[in-house]
């Protein structure tokens, strides 16, 4: 039976004595069908390249890191290793390794949210969901900083500052097809987080031009649409978005090339009077 390594656990819980010592000392085998997932999982399973790697890995040297568990009457809830239990099961595994914690609900999601600002890549969508829950659980667990806020001790955890962390929560109020495009990098995260304080049904509208007319939406209109937040209807949102920029054309003409029909020392100023007046009878005499 091993004892649970110091610096790991400190890297899952972020420095929370209380998170550490909430968790046995011991390592168990637990059978893969008494494995439940964590009801307030923020993170995606894929099965993508990675995964196919991690299961390859898993079934050559198993699991390294035992997954973090809660008891849950005749079953384990996982709060952290989602990812390792599905290569696991890819792998053939029966059972995987688990500490157990003894975890109330709020304490589950900060240290669910802690153990998967590890991983190497991780979705807007995902880091969005994931910090409102930990904030949430912060203010239901009492803990805010000075200011009466949780930002600044969650970005401290995520390596990330207060007003990112605040940012990407407020990408929460865009509706799911807006957020998928700021997944897909479709949108821009700072585009997404203006258009979240529109209402529900012009961020639809929004949406549904920019699909229909094949529009990349610009940060300036995004800024246009917020600063127009409460008097927006359809026709407006379709003005903003498919606003065309008038490209300003220019007619250079070469002092070299001019010089062969004006005296040098004529003033650029009646040169340009000269064209103009050639022009406009060019015009007249071509109707």
């Amino acid at each position: 039976m091993a004892k649970i390594e110091s610096d790991y656990l400190a890297g899952i819980f972020a420095g929370s004595e209380k998170l550490k010592q909430a968790v046995s000392g011991q390592v168990m085998e637990v059978d893969m069908e008494s494995l439940e997932d964590f009801s307030r999982h923020t993170f995606q399973v894929k099965d993508d390249e990675d995964m196919k790697e991690l299961a390859e890995s898993i079934r050559i040297q198993g699991i390294i890191e035992p997954l973090i568990v809660r008891k849950k009457g005749n079953a384990y809830e996982i709060i952290s290793g989602h990812r390792r239990r599905f290569a696991a099961i890819k792998a053939g595994l029966k059972s995987v390794p688990v500490y157990v914690a003894d975890l109330t609900d709020d304490e589950a999601v900060v240290a669910m949210v802690d153990a998967n600002m590890r991983r190497t890549s991780v979705l807007p969508s995902e880091l969005a969901y994931s910090f409102r829950a930990k904030a949430d659980a912060l203010k239901h667990m009492g803990i805010r900083d000075e200011n009466g806020t949780t930002s600044r001790q969650i970005g401290e955890a995520a390596g990330k500052s207060g007003r990112t962390v605040e940012r990407y929560i407020r990408l929460t109020y865009l509706i799911r097809e807006l957020m998928e495009q700021v997944d897909r990098k479709k949108l821009p995260v700072d585009v997404g987080v203006m258009l979240s304080f529109l209402k529900e049904k012009d961020q639809y509208c929004v949406y549904e031009c920019c699909e229909d007319y094949h529009i990349r939406m610009t940060a300036g209109q995004a800024k246009e649409l917020k600063a127009q937040k409460d008097t927006l209807t359809e026709s407006i949102i379709m003005s903003i978005l498919c606003k065309e920029k008038k490209k300003q054309r220019q007619i250079v003409l070469k002092e070299d090339r001019l010089d062969r029909y004006f005296p040098p020392e004529m003033p650029y100023e009646k040169r340009e009077q000269i064209i103009i007046e050639l022009l406009e009878k060019y015009i007249k005499e071509t109707k």
